[in-house]
């Protein structure tokens, strides 16, 4: 059965905290167990996506939107801000941030792409991870 949540965050470091504790309670409900190496690599890159918002973005996004999505074959994990500046995830450094992101996609039959907000204002980085292989 599908499952979607959606919550906002304020673009400050402790944030990062709040947005890991929040989707940590979700993904249980959505029926992936909690420490299962799944919810493990889903909780960390929202970390690193959360961090890179308050890093480089607090300036122009007060908020830092969250969404997760479970289907049948696949968890997403979206982070959307109001900064018009773009990433690539395919350019980032193997170490940290978003390499890491685009690495712990990878591992699970996964990827990264980047997708304008709407309305024209940020962006939203799109993280996905193939349950099959999980």
């Amino acid at each position: 059965m599908p499952w979607r949540c959606a919550f906002v965050v304020p673009t400050e470091p402790g944030s990062v905290r709040l947005a890991r504790q929040t989707a940590a309670a979700r993904l249980t409900e959505s029926g992936v167990p909690a420490g299962s190496v799944l919810a493990d690599a889903a909780l960390l890159v929202l970390s690193e996506l959360v961090t890179n918002a308050v890093r480089h973005t607090a300036d122009v996004s007060s908020s830092t939107r969250v969404a997760m999505t479970a289907e049948a074959d696949r968890l997403s994990i979206a982070v959307g801000d109001r900064d018009r500046r773009t990433v690539d995830p395919a350019g980032a450094p193997a170490t940290g941030g978003l390499g890491t992101v685009r690495e712990l996609a990878a591992a699970f039959g996964g990827g990264v792409r980047v997708e304008p907000a709407m309305r024209g204002r940020g962006k939203t980085v799109v993280v996905w991870f193939l349950l099959a292989d999980a």
